[in-house]
């Protein structure tokens, strides 16, 4: 019985120990994925003029994270501060000007929370999904 009792114990800690080693196989994916971005994303820009609703986004973590608008317009934004749980929301709203996204004026919004625009850069995602399908081509 002392067997059995040590194993039902030991399985809730076994569980904690394998959650704990996904959660950092994921920050650490963010993590080169965020470096892979950011080699592909241009100078920072005051404001992006013409824009439309977010067809998808993606963070990084609670600080930086991609826009896309369309099909070839995409920016990697980053926030002056971490925004709580950013890196777990669904939707997100970013406020502005009609049609703008200003750096110095807009932010990010989702659960009351607002979380002001720190830099925006441009994507140049095409460029970032060729090397993608180089590099797995040739593996």
């Amino acid at each position: 019985m002392n067997v059995l009792k040590s194993l039902l114990l030991a399985l809730p800690l076994l569980g904690l120990t394998a959650c704990a080693e996904h959660m950092q196989m994921v920050k650490a994916r963010d993590a080169q994925d965020l470096a892979e971005f950011k080699r592909f994303a241009g100078e920072p820009i005051k404001r992006v003029r013409g824009f439309t609703p977010i067809d998808r986004w993606r963070s990084f973590d609670d600080q930086n994270f991609a826009i896309w608008i369309g099909t070839n317009r995409a920016y990697l934004i980053s926030l002056r501060r971490p925004c709580f749980d950013l890196h777990h929301q669904l939707q997100i709203r970013i406020t502005g000007g009609t049609g703008t996204v200003d750096s110095m004026l807009s932010r990010v919004e989702f659960d009351q929370q607002r979380c002001r625009i720190q830099e925006i850069r441009p994507l140049d995602d095409k460029a970032r999904r060729a090397e993608r399908l180089t590099v797995a081509a040739n593996f």
